[in-house]
């Protein structure tokens, strides 16, 4: 690991143990002898459930760096399998959704997760977009309440307005390219919030 991923380990390895303790870290005794940890929990987004899969491992006694390394894998393979279902939504077709899942599994993304943050974040775009497209087709409770927890889940970082950038800019472009579908898209949206 190297550059970002290294102080994101570090951050998360210690808030983890701290939960494990019960214990939520709002100072971090070995920063500078002693610093506020409040950015760091805004940094990370502590909010986030799935730390409880390092947490979880590091409580079977697996060590720090393994379990650190488990979560980032089981939290890409989460984003690829988001992927993998936008993919299905949008192609209707397996052998595509496939084939898409394989590209992004194995690409260079993938080996993001060992130099900087963009996991923490690539994670709920993925998982808001899917839900975004559900929601557009089929109006589901669950789905729409899905956009608002993986919102919550950027929202807790100190980078959203990366999040936010993007959803904004498809937001601008779908009604350029699909107009007939983005009116029903709101005529439903009315009617579901009614």
């Amino acid at each position: 690991m190297t550059v970002d991923a290294t102080s994101y380990y570090e951050h998360i390895g210690y808030f983890t143990d701290n939960i494990i303790q019960g214990v939520y870290p709002l100072w971090n005794s070995t920063w500078f002898d002693g610093a506020p940890y409040n950015f760091f929990l805004r940094r990370i987004g502590e909010v986030n459930p799935f730390y409880w899969i390092a947490g979880g491992l590091k409580l079977l006694k697996v060590p720090d760096l393994y379990a650190y390394i488990a979560f980032l894998a089981s939290y890409y393979f989460l984003a690829v399998a988001g992927f993998w279902l936008i993919t299905k939504l949008l192609f209707r077709d397996r052998l595509a959704s496939s084939a898409a899942f394989l590209l992004l599994l194995f690409s260079g993304w993938g080996s993001q997760i060992f130099y900087n943050y963009i996991v923490i974040l690539f994670v709920p775009v993925v998982w808001f977009f899917y839900f975004l497209l559900s929601f557009a087709r089929e109006g589901k409770r669950h789905q729409f309440f899905g956009m608002f927890f993986v919102m919550s889940l950027v929202v807790t970082t100190y980078i959203p307005f990366f999040v936010a950038t993007v959803i904004g800019l498809a937001m601008i472009l779908f009604p350029v390219f699909f107009w007939k579908e983005t009116l029903g898209f709101i005529s439903r949206t009315f009617s579901f919030i009614r």
